[in-house]
C-alpha cells in the first residue's frame, strides 16, 4: 500500500494508519511525504528511543498517559517525533500532569 502525506507536525495520523495495517498482518511499503519538523524523517520510533522511555518512565505508565492523552494505544504506534517529546518531560510526574 502507498500512502502519500505532507507534514510539518507530529506525523500521528500516519503513525496511526502504519500502526493500524500492520497491526492487521498487512505491511505498508512506501509511504512518500514532506516533512519539515525535527526528527519526522523517521515514522516509526527507534527501538533504542522506545527502550529510553520505558526506563525512564515504565512502559505500563507511559501507555496509560498516551492512551489518556488520545496520542496512541502502545510506544510502537507513536510516532519518532512523538517519542523524542515524550523523553523531554524531566519526571514521570511531568508526564502525568501533562496527561492530567
Amino acid at each position: 500500500m502507498n500512502q502519500f502525506e505532507d507534514t510539518i507536525g507530529q506525523c500521528g495520523t500516519l503513525a496511526k494508519f502504519r500502526h493500524f495495517i500492520e497491526n492487521a498482518g498487512s505491511r505498508l511499503v512506501n509511504i512518500h511525504r514532506f516533512t519539515a519538523a525535527q526528527f519526522s524523517a523517521q515514522l516509526a520510533p527507534k527501538q533504542e528511543i522506545i527502550q529510553k522511555i520505558e526506563e525512564k518512565f515504565g512502559r505500563e505508565q507511559a501507555e496509560q498517559h498516551i492512551q489518556e492523552l488520545d496520542v496512541a494505544g502502545a510506544l510502537e504506534a507513536l510516532t519518532e517525533r512523538e517519542a523524542h517529546y515524550l523523553l523531554a518531560f524531566a519526571s514521570a510526574d511531568a508526564l502525568r500532569a501533562k496527561a492530567s
